[in-house]
């Protein structure tokens, strides 16, 4: 009796010592599955929001590019051949003899609004720098035209044009200008979903 209380005592230890392996097995396997679930997990999370935060700072890209187009676009008022309150260069006189005036105070505007637009509100960080270039020359000769009246104590009104280079260099520089911001639309502007 004794001898089988004691294959009884070494058959209960064993099992419970096999229990004991399997249960620590398990506990192991599962904080290792756990453990690379979490791993596996975090990495899944920070691939998601590092994507997030690239899709939202290429949306304010594209936005400032948006807005920063619209605004040069709103330049070309400054431009145009057409009356409309802002333009600087007055066509008066007939078809034949032709007096082309540049308006001073609109002039300044111009450049007060160049100013604003580059500098005040930023847009001039997002385009490029051919478009930059052509307004900013631009820009050179309306300075100079107001520089030169502004020697003659002439600094309000209209002032007749006298060298017909310079009316074609605004209308040359309104055409390229107008085309450059509409290239800019479609190449910096063009937005596509990647997939």
């Amino acid at each position: 009796m004794i001898l089988m209380s004691h294959n009884l005592l070494l058959q209960i230890k064993w099992t419970d010592e096999l229990t004991v392996i399997i249960l620590s097995i398990n506990v192991l396997v599962t904080l290792l599955v756990t453990f690379i679930a979490n791993h596996l997990a975090m990495k899944y999370w920070r691939k998601q929001k590092r994507e997030e935060i690239n899709f939202q700072l290429e949306s304010l890209r594209y936005s400032s590019r948006m807005e920063a187009a619209k605004a040069v676009w709103g330049l070309l008022a400054f431009l145009t051949e057409k009356e409309n309150g802002k333009c600087f260069l007055i066509y008066k006189g007939t078809k034949e003899k032709p007096e082309i005036y540049f308006d001073l105070d609109r002039g300044r505007k111009y450049l007060h609004s160049l100013s604003e637009i580059f500098y005040e509100q930023g847009h001039g960080v997002f385009l490029t720098s051919e478009l930059k270039k052509n307004i900013f020359h631009i820009r050179t000769h309306v300075y100079q035209i107001l520089d030169k009246e502004n020697r003659r104590n002439i600094e309000h009104g209209e002032v007749l044009l006298e060298n017909p280079g310079i009316v074609d260099f605004f209308r040359t520089r309104y055409e390229e200008l107008r085309s450059k911001i509409a290239s800019y639309t479609l190449t910096e502007l063009k937005h596509e979903i990647q997939g």
